[in-house]
């Protein structure tokens, strides 16, 4: 995508309150952001995030994945779509965000950057029974996922058929149950991996994979590095 100044995206997005937006060079530094993202930092002002990167504004854990997946879009050129992930405001509180990641390249640098969109989930807040009893199944997937957890019975406690708990998961969250179950595994996971001494194989069957191998592959695909290679490029900060 060519964009004639980056401040034009930045101005687009700038007064949508629950889309999260920026652009960073090739070194992951910040260059533009509007205010939701600058608000989600903890930050006073655009000037306070511009130079920084992932790891000055968030926790490591978050920081590493989205770095990764960072590179990864400046190595391949191919964008993410509808990433689901968690991003944390200053006060350590996460949120549930679809990501999408694309290179832009600037007629007035002349260089490649990265923008990032991130809208917030759109979870069910109301007080509805329906409303209520996804919110039940949503919460049972968090605190179950190092288990076996069958999304059909995540659709029992919502009271719904499978075919609209995932309808109605695929509306709030953008992916369907098993990939958010998935991606609850993989973010403990990265906990796991940064936080503790334990063996990839102890991770793996902590974080409720069948077996290592499974694991490394799902991990992968959610953060762009396999499980060693996430623990050492948080080693190597």
């Amino acid at each position: 995508m060519r964009d004639h100044d980056p401040a034009l995206l930045t101005r687009v997005f700038a007064d949508l309150a629950h889309v999260m937006f920026c652009l960073k060079d090739e070194f992951g530094h910040y260059q533009a952001a509007n205010d939701a993202f600058v608000r989600r930092t903890g930050k006073r002002s655009l000037r306070q995030v511009v130079g920084r990167t992932a790891h000055d504004l968030f926790p490591k854990v978050l920081a590493s994945s989205y770095e990764a997946q960072d590179r990864a879009v400046f190595a391949t050129g191919q964008p993410v779509r509808f990433q689901l992930e968690t991003i944390s405001d200053a006060d350590g509180h996460e949120a549930w965000y679809l990501t999408n990641k694309l290179l832009v390249e600037s007629e007035v640098s002349g260089s490649s950057m990265l923008a990032v969109i991130s809208v917030e989930a759109q979870l069910p807040r109301g007080t509805s029974p329906t409303d209520v009893r996804m919110r039940a199944a949503i919460d049972h997937a968090r605190t179950h996922f190092r288990t076996a957890v069958r999304i059909d019975e995540l659709a029992r406690i919502a009271g719904m058929s499978l075919a609209q708990f995932e309808r109605g998961v695929g509306r709030a969250l953008g992916v369907q149950p098993k990939q958010f179950v998935q991606r609850l595994r993989s973010d403990y996971a990265a906990s796991l991996l940064v936080n503790t001494d334990r063996s990839i194989a102890e991770i793996a069957s902590m974080s409720g994979y069948y077996d290592q191998s499974q694991f490394t592959r799902m991990f992968r695909a959610a953060t762009g590095l396999a499980p060693g290679a996430y623990r050492a490029s948080i080693a190597e900060r």
